[in-house]
């Protein structure tokens, strides 16, 4: 299980590379890209994504017991389950509160409070629910 639970994590950060920083991260260029991909990536912003992240790929993987989503990548997932991960991951950053150009958006990313960011995300339509295309 340890062996799954390995080559999974490695999938979903080489998707999350791709996703995210691949192209977009340069802190020499100080563009718009590389501004969108910094603010992913504070500390507030990472710990709110990151657990929405985990609803979402349980959800994607049909795991809703208590003890299963434990054990998140204690399993085999495969490539079907995988390309739904990463639509789910490219909607997330797709969002267009990443790229909005408002300086009140930085200062609350940054805020190092999960459940402080996570109100910010959720007053602007980010949620897991508009991730797996609940809500529109």
């Amino acid at each position: 299980m340890r062996e799954y639970e390995r080559k999974n994590v490695i999938v979903l950060l080489n998707i999350l590379v791709e996703e995210t920083l691949e192209g977009k991260w340069d802190p020499s260029q100080k563009d718009n890209a590389h501004k969108v991909a910094e603010r992913k990536y504070t500390a507030g912003s990472l710990k709110a994504w990151t657990g929405m992240l985990r609803d979402v790929i349980c959800s994607v993987l049909n795991l809703y017991d208590k003890d299963e989503r434990k054990k998140i990548f204690l399993r085999y997932v495969d490539e079907n389950k995988w390309e739904k991960i990463r639509g789910r991951i490219g909607r997330t950053f797709e969002h267009k509160l990443w790229s909005d150009p408002s300086p009140e958006v930085d200062s609350q990313l940054r805020v190092n409070n999960e459940e402080h960011v996570k109100d910010f995300l959720k007053q602007n339509g980010l949620t897991v629910n508009w991730i797996l295309g609940s809500e529109s």
